[in-house]
């Protein structure tokens, strides 16, 4: 895994295959399996270097996190069924052609609804596997605090900053003392934008 991308991409691609198994309890193992796979890389690009991901343009941060958080959105209308909890899509509004080039290449997901379902999905997670949880919310935060940071052009993906804030609260994400940070960090839309987008696009290659 450490010299050989095809490798990587293999053992990737099984475990996204295993987050369509009809078994539950197969999915959830496929799902922890691709947090260790993250962790391990994150490793092993830190003792390596990060020079080989330089032409991507990406973070060794995003690695840990990246597996995790694939899959989880792959599985979350699953498990959004079996908790018996459900969310209304909002409507569709009418999109920019580079909004919307930007959205094929991460597979058209809608950010504008996706923080409902991940509160939805924790909720169901959280009582019998907080092992899970524990460290998707970690890698949120973590995620999350690094790209508010940064500079974004596209401005157009989060309606509300409050949908975000009651995101963080309810899963834990950050204390009660960091919030006044978030908020402020929050303050500036684009910046909260890009926060959330590298949260929830940052992934382990699948292809």
């Amino acid at each position: 895994l450490k010299f050989h991308a095809s490798a990587r991409s293999e053992l990737c691609r099984k475990l996204a295959e295993r987050m369509h198994d009809t078994d539950e309890r197969v999915r959830l193992a496929a799902l922890k399996s691709s947090i260790l796979v993250g962790e391990f890389m994150e490793d092993s690009f830190k003792e390596f270097g990060s020079s080989r991901l330089s032409d991507k343009k990406q973070s060794v941060r995003h690695l840990a996190g990246s597996g995790m958080i694939e899959m989880f959105l792959r599985m979350n209308r699953n498990l959004l069924i079996t908790s018996g909890e459900s969310n209304k899509k909002k409507s569709p509004r009418k999109k920019s052609s580079e909004q919307n080039r930007t959205e094929k290449k991460i597979d058209s997901v809608q950010f504008n609804w996706i923080p409902n379902q991940l509160v939805s999905v924790y909720r169901a997670l959280r009582k019998h596997d907080p092992w899970l949880v524990a460290k998707i919310q970690n890698a949120i935060s973590r995620e999350f605090i690094w790209g508010a940071s940064s500079h974004v052009k596209d401005a157009n993906v989060l309606s509300s900053k409050r949908a975000l804030i009651n995101l963080l609260t309810v899963v834990s994400c950050v204390s009660v003392e960091n919030r006044a940070l978030l908020s402020q960090l929050l303050s500036d839309r684009a910046r909260c934008v890009l926060g959330l987008r590298k949260f929830l696009v940052a992934r382990l290659e699948l292809r």
